[in-house]
């Protein structure tokens, strides 16, 4: 019901986008032979412990959803080259069209990653005899996550002070870093990928979807830069930062597992190393 007032309540547009990403969610739970990981929301804990947060952390950090934008953020600083790039980006909107198109579309893109999140945990399975409170147990949880995220977000913002890019602001607010369209967003796909392995999807229903929620989540990120709120590096930075926070909490709460991991080898003349990646839904 949640969801068919939200639906109804928004744009056409995004009805249209949001009813996509629901059928293809619910269309792709038949037919798929592999069980899901484990009952989802029957793990989460209030007090999982301080040793099992120390290797999430440490996880969350070789998760390449964290390292590679936090690499980009810090080349394109590097570069000398962030404001400029910035600034052309803003000045011909090269995406959107336009300052305020491409804000609306940022707005648009997150209230459809919103959906999407709410989609994923309704989708996930959970132990038939206590459905109902891993269910509800799950569903507070990563509320709860999302919501540190948009917290943290903001006392970044009050402590940082970083002024946003574009010189034709009328009121200036120093709020550029983090960006409440970037780093949420990015905790949000951080967690459909969690809740996913929860699911009986295929692997190639469950890569449509996390697709989906990576595009939505990068261009909500995006239009921020095209509308002159946030540099590049801002938002890179904060994607980055999302998705720190939310494998953090993830596996903090409610299991220990990385779904990622990578191995270095030696190539077959010793001449070079080889870096192989290996993703688990």
């Amino acid at each position: 019901m949640l969801i068919v007032v939200h639906m109804f309540r928004s744009r056409c547009r995004i009805c249209r986008l949001n009813t996509f990403l629901y059928l293809l969610l619910l269309g792709n739970l038949q037919g798929c032979a592999e069980a899901p990981l484990r009952d989802w929301g029957s793990q989460a804990r209030i007090a999982p412990g301080w040793e099992k947060f120390k290797q999430a952390a440490v996880n969350a950090a070789k998760d390449p959803g964290t390292w590679v934008p936090a690499a980009g953020a810090v080349l394109v600083l590097a570069s000398g080259r962030d404001d400029e790039l910035t600034q052309d980006l803003i000045r011909n909107t090269p995406v959107y069209g336009s300052m305020a198109d491409a804000l609306q579309t940022s707005d648009d893109h997150s209230v459809m990653l919103d959906s999407l999140w709410i989609a994923s945990l309704l989708v996930t399975t959970s132990d038939e005899e206590h459905w109902l409170a891993d269910k509800s147990r799950g569903i507070v949880a990563e509320a709860l996550m999302v919501n540190t995220s948009v917290v943290i977000t903001n006392s970044l913002k009050k402590a940082i002070r970083r002024r946003e890019p574009y010189e034709g602001l009328t009121h200036v607010e120093f709020e550029a870093f983090p960006s409440n369209h970037s780093t949420p967003q990015f905790t949000q796909v951080a967690l459909i990928r969690r809740n996913l392995r929860y699911s009986r999807f295929n692997d190639v229903a469950k890569y449509s979807i996390i697709s989906g929620a990576y595009l939505l989540a990068s261009s909500s990120a995006y239009g921020r830069i095209e509308g002159g709120l946030h540099s590049v590096s801002d938002q890179l930075a904060g994607a980055a930062l999302g998705n720190y926070i939310g494998t953090v909490l993830f596996d903090t709460f409610f299991e220990d597992e990385t779904s990622w991991t990578m191995a270095l080898s030696p190539t077959e003349d010793n001449r070079g190393a080889r870096a192989q990646f290996s993703f688990a839904f």
